[in-house]
């Protein structure tokens, strides 16, 4: 039986943009608080289970259960207050979201470029401390991604005390192939140039979301190739991941304030 992800219709929920398409009109709302709990099982069920990184893990693949206690810390610590996140609804169903959240840049740190690391072995431990998690794949994942996130403020402007990082798209099945992902791509733009913030990052990981990311402009600073990655001197991957992805690129765009960002 295929899942549905209802949201309460009684929630006011700010409207920011609506797309046409052949499955009806669908607008694009920012996250309400309490649509949260159900935003958390739809990325679990669809994003955390299906995404291409998380299917090439050598020891096991992703089970949507072992994402939610991840999901819902992030939801807590940094993609609620930001309140940048957006979701696609028709007639409440919900049928995709942007996950954003707009990051402090800590100056008094030094900035340090990307690189691989021989061995993920005690990141992954580290995290799994963390997030305490020391059974599920989950902390593999936010273990290695989280270790390029690190140095984002190294490509950003010297005097950017923030940037906006696009997190998380995902869209439900039956709305795959209608531009959706590049519409509230580009939606997600238009809020950080309307915040008057000009950074904007993204770690895309499968081809889809890096073919969006270098349509609207975004920059490939660096590349790390899924078979350089090791955990404890194993494989973290199989590669190349489902969707033919061999690396995860990080990916900037720098905004002007003067310009004219429009979801297309």
């Amino acid at each position: 039986m295929k899942l549905r992800y209802t949201l309460d219709p009684s929630l006011k929920r700010q409207k920011i943009g609506e797309i046409h398409t052949r499955m009806g009109t669908l607008e694009a709302c920012f996250i309400h608080e309490k649509d949260w709990p159900i935003v958390v099982q739809f990325l679990a069920n669809e994003f955390g289970a299906n995404e291409p990184i998380n299917h090439a893990l050598v020891s096991l693949e992703l089970r949507p259960e072992d994402t939610i206690r991840g999901f819902e810390e992030q939801v807590e610590t940094k993609w609620a207050p930001s309140n940048v996140s957006i979701i696609a609804i028709r007639n409440n169903e919900l049928a995709g979201a942007i996950i954003n959240w707009i990051v402090p840049v800590d100056r008094s740190k030094k900035c340090e470029p990307a690189k691989i690391q021989s061995d993920y072995g005690e990141l992954i431990k580290q995290m799994r401390s963390e997030i305490d998690d020391f059974t599920s794949n989950f902390p593999k994942v936010i273990g290695v991604i989280g270790d390029l996130e690190e140095s984002v403020p190294y490509y950003i402007p010297e005097d950017a005390d923030r940037f906006f990082r696009i997190d998380i798209i995902c869209v439900f099945m039956d709305f795959q192939g209608l531009g959706l992902a590049k519409f509230l791509w580009n939606l997600s733009l238009k809020i950080a140039s309307d915040r008057g913030i000009s950074p904007v990052e993204s770690i895309c990981t499968a081809v889809a979301t890096q073919k969006i990311a270098r349509s609207t402009g975004f920059n490939s600073v660096f590349q790390m190739p899924y078979n350089k990655v090791r955990e404890n001197g194993q494989y973290l991957f199989q590669t190349p991941l489902i969707d033919g992805s061999e690396s995860a690129h990080l990916m900037i765009k720098n905004l002007h304030q003067s310009e004219n960002i429009q979801p297309c």
